[in-house]
């Protein structure tokens, strides 16, 4: 779960948000083996929202 949360954490403030199917592909990279469904249930009790939630945040603060 730590590993998600920096991830999400670590996203560029300037580009697009990370998607479930995003997030798969990087925790893959660090040799974790997750299913997309399993992403959304961990973003859910971290309390992480949802990537088209965080991409409208970006646009509301100007930065996309």
């Amino acid at each position: 779960l730590k590993t998600l949360q920096h991830i999400v954490d670590s996203e560029p403030a300037n580009k697009t948000v990370y998607s479930d199917d995003a997030l798969v592909t990087m925790l893959a990279k660090k040799h974790i083996k997750v299913a997309r469904r399993t992403v959304a249930k961990y973003r859910h009790i971290l309390n992480i929202a949802p990537s088209h939630i965080r991409k409208r945040g970006l646009k509301n603060r100007g930065i996309l």
